[in-house]
């Protein structure tokens, strides 16, 4: 049992607070019991951490309680995990969710848990989202993003090479009366919606009717995914 915060594989887990590290190291360090769970079912679980040893079919570190809450990022004594980061695959499927400057981990795992709920398989993501592999992220997206085809690139040459057509929602232009049973969904920018030059892009504008300005964009994502089918 690991007892000591100057153990170099203490040390070394403590730097996957850090992007650099969790891209150089190819792992995430994930908590919350539910979320652990959906990534041992995936087989993306690396080792578990704990204070004890656990019946489970993967690696385990054993480290003492005061370390695992060293180790936690909200200084919790429970459960902790290393799992393997998102490993893109060629986009395989007719309905895609496309998301463009994401910048709260929150809404982008919320977007991604909704994407999982309504049958979405791959999702496409913008070089100017947050990082897809912080721990907020994924614990947010209740370990929804380990069953998700995550693809991060240029929206603009995504969208230009697609063949499916694409929903936009800019406040604009009016609504579309109906929409293709495939599609590349695209939602934007908390503050600044979709950018201007994705416009071009757009085939169906899609308007959900509120009596207020707009809607919390994860909000906004669940709506439409519901309705789309």
């Amino acid at each position: 049992m690991i007892t000591s915060r100057t153990n170099s594989i203490v040390k070394e887990i403590k730097k996957l607070e850090q992007k650099k590290y969790r891209q150089a190291y190819q792992v995430s360090l994930i908590y919350n019991d539910k979320v652990i769970n959906e990534a041992l079912s995936a087989k993306q679980v690396v080792c578990l951490i704990s204070d004890q040893a656990m019946d489970v079919d993967c690696n385990q570190l054993l480290v003492s309680s005061e370390i695992l809450s060293y180790l936690h990022p909200h200084n919790h004594g429970d459960l902790l995990a290393l799992v393997k980061i998102n490993q893109p695959l060629p986009i395989s499927t007719n309905k895609v969710l496309v998301l463009d400057h994401i910048q709260d981990p929150g809404n982008l795992g919320s977007m991604l848990r909704s994407a999982c709920a309504f049958g979405i398989k791959d999702v496409v993501l913008s070089e100017g989202c947050c990082d897809i592999d912080s721990h907020k992220v994924i614990v947010s997206s209740a370990g929804s993003i380990f069953k998700l085809n995550i693809n991060v690139c240029n929206l603009e040459s995504y969208l230009q090479n697609s063949n499916l057509p694409t929903i936009m929602s800019f406040l604009d232009e009016p609504t579309s009366d109906s929409f293709p049973d495939k599609f590349n969904l695209v939602l934007g920018n908390e503050n600044h919606g979709i950018d201007q030059k994705l416009k071009q892009y757009c085939d169906y504008n899609y308007l959900i009717p509120t009596c207020f300005e707009s809607l919390n964009v994860s909000v906004a994502c669940g709506i439409m995914l519901a309705n789309l089918g």
